[in-house]
């Protein structure tokens, strides 16, 4: 009887190409059936590859889990994940959609006002471009994101009009003094 013994030999990696640099993030979730799936839809959507994930539950609350994900993409993409990973379990049950519609509609009901009273063609189009985009994406972070990044010419206008009133004002209290 012949006995073979197979050596074991360390499996070499192929040398890695230069890749996208590793991000941690961590989440603190529900303790839910579907909560990983859903997270991990949020990313694979994207094109973020996850390296490593560790679910743990969390220490203080036994109805959470702590969720660390460790992935490599593209930066400008980890931007829109994280907001949408923290919108995805936001329940605010009836009594906040309730309460969220109302306040809607009244800021709606504010810009409204704002664009009927705007003295020109640009000021009624500055407000009217809010109330629409206030509307229209129907997700937090597209509407901060479309809010800080798209209206920046809308701000500089209230902003030098502000300047150029407070101007005027203080040029005729010099001229009466």
């Amino acid at each position: 009887m012949s006995t073979s013994t197979a050596a074991v030999s360390p499996i070499s990696a192929p040398a890695a190409a230069p890749s996208a640099p590793l991000n941690t993030i961590s989440i603190l979730v529900r303790n839910k059936p579907g909560v990983l799936v859903r997270i991990a839809l949020v990313f694979s959507r994207r094109g973020y590859n996850i390296e490593s994930l560790v679910v743990s539950a969390d220490a203080t609350n036994a109805a959470f889990s702590r969720m660390t994900i460790t992935c490599s993409g593209d930066p400008d993409t980890l931007d829109q994940i994280i907001p949408l990973a923290g919108e995805l379990y936001i329940n605010l049950h009836l009594a906040g959609v309730v309460l969220g519609h109302v306040l809607l509609g009244c800021f709606l009901a504010w810009l409204q006002g704002r664009f009927v009273a705007a003295p020109n063609p640009v000021e009624s189009y500055a407000w009217l471009m809010m109330a629409l985009w206030t509307v229209f994406p129907g997700s937090l972070s597209v509407t901060s994101q479309i809010y800080v990044y798209s209206f920046w010419p809308i701000y500089a206008y209230f902003a030098v009009k502000s300047l150029w009133s407070w101007h005027s004002s203080a040029a005729e209290q010099r001229r009466f003094a």
